[in-house]
């Protein structure tokens, strides 16, 4: 149970909180141009690479990502297949969601904090453009933080202090919202109040005395 009078932020991660993903999507889209052993998790071997921690903390350019992941994958996209591919993994952004981050900033500081990279914002922006006629997601909040233009990625201590540093937080009265536990734990461990959603409308009732 939160206590709302003391809370002056509310921050929100991305994937499965504000846009519904589908990583289901890429990987099957991707299979159809690897000869990867199709015993292997597919998934978890990209989202175990360090490539995909470089690309996300903006470390490598999508050229360096793309021929990295064609060596990992053992397949030869060109950039406009991946991209496409890559692109599929998220698949709707709610507009209630987006009224609800809006109606928050009436009476809190909010703020984005996402592990994400350059395709993938430039897709979601484009999605909000197209739905909302706004500029991208960061216009619905004060602050957008996102990994690959920060240099930092959760769960790691370093992120979370960047954001602190960089909004001006009392950490304390700071709530987040995220999806993964490990950024949860995170999170609270830097001083947080942080609670983990199960499921992405669950953001409704989380912020339903807020």
């Amino acid at each position: 149970m939160v206590d709302f009078k003391n809370i002056r932020t509310i921050m929100f991660d991305l994937g499965e909180v504000i846009v519904d993903l589908d990583p289901k999507a890429v990987i099957d889209k991707m299979s159809e141009y690897t000869d990867i052993d199709p015993a292997l998790d597919m998934k978890e071997v990209i989202v175990n690479s360090p490539l995909l921690i470089q690309y996300e903390t903006g470390k490598i350019s999508e050229e360096v990502f793309l021929e990295g992941m064609n060596r990992l994958l053992k397949s030869s996209m060109k950039m406009d297949q991946f991209v496409g591919a890559w692109n599929l993994m998220l698949k709707r952004i709610p507009r209630e969601r987006l009224d609800l981050v809006e109606r928050m900033g009436e009476k809190y500081q909010t703020l984005i904090l996402s592990n994400t990279n350059g395709m993938h914002q430039i897709r979601f922006d484009e999605m909000i453009r197209d739905q909302t006629g706004k500029d991208g997601l960061h216009a619905f909040v004060e602050t957008a933080h996102y990994s690959h233009h920060i240099g930092e990625r959760k769960p790691d201590d370093a992120c979370y202090h960047y954001v602190i540093k960089n909004s001006h937080l009392d950490p304390g009265k700071t709530l987040f919202l995220d999806d993964n536990p490990f950024n949860i734990a995170s999170a609270k461990k830097s001083g947080i109040q942080a609670i983990k959603v199960d499921y992405p409308d669950q953001i409704f009732e989380i912020l339903a005395d807020a």
